[in-house]
């Protein structure tokens, strides 16, 4: 069970936001036979991202309260004329979490009252050990994926194509819960 959230932990929650979603394909040419590589990155600012520090690790462990889970999601579109948009690459679930730990490292402690550290686990189960408090929060707030569409699954000539993004989180000491969403800008790729 978690515990209670500070005073502060709800405005953090509504001050985070969704930085612009930006997506292109890697080539703007291919074939009907080939994949299409599109290249999505987004990242969480505010509230949330500020929160998630050295004096907030400490807390939150104190407090049992030792892993944010971040649940991002990313789907490509292709404008269908009209109201109605198609998926071409459907929804898909991409998960983070920092995990707070205990460390004896000298390099990441500067006293013994702080001894908490975090690591993230990223969206294919890898843990990253960073000994800098900005890559922690780089690593674990940006999403940064390259997403494939099928062969076959856009029709030839020029199709217009975009993203739906959105990252969700839970309720923690630190902050509030809270969920995000953007599109990116329409981009083109032809078809041959």
């Amino acid at each position: 069970m978690i515990p209670s959230p500070s005073k502060e932990a709800p405005a953090a929650g509504r001050t985070t936001t969704l930085s612009e979603v930006v997506a292109g394909p890697v080539h703007r040419e291919t074939t009907a036979d080939q994949n299409v590589d599109v290249r999505v990155r987004f990242s969480i600012q505010g509230g949330l991202r500020d929160a998630y520090d050295r004096s907030c690790w400490q807390t939150a462990y104190a407090e049992h309260d030792t892993l944010l889970r971040i649940i991002f999601h990313a789907g490509i579109y292709r404008k269908a004329g009209g109201v109605l948009d198609r998926a071409v690459v459907k929804k898909t679930k991409f998960v983070k979490k920092g995990k707070l730990y205990w460390t004896r490292n000298p390099d990441l402690t500067d006293n013994t009252a702080n001894r908490i550290w975090s690591f993230v686990v990223d969206e294919d189960g890898a843990a990253r050990v960073h000994d800098k408090e900005e890559d922690v929060k780089d690593t674990l707030f940006t999403f940064d994926r390259t997403l494939t569409i099928p062969a076959g699954s856009l029709k030839k000539g020029t199709n217009t194509l975009f993203v739906k993004a959105s990252a969700r989180w839970f309720r923690h000491t630190y902050a509030g819960s809270g969920s995000l969403s953007g599109s990116s800008r329409q981009f083109d790729v032809a078809i041959l």
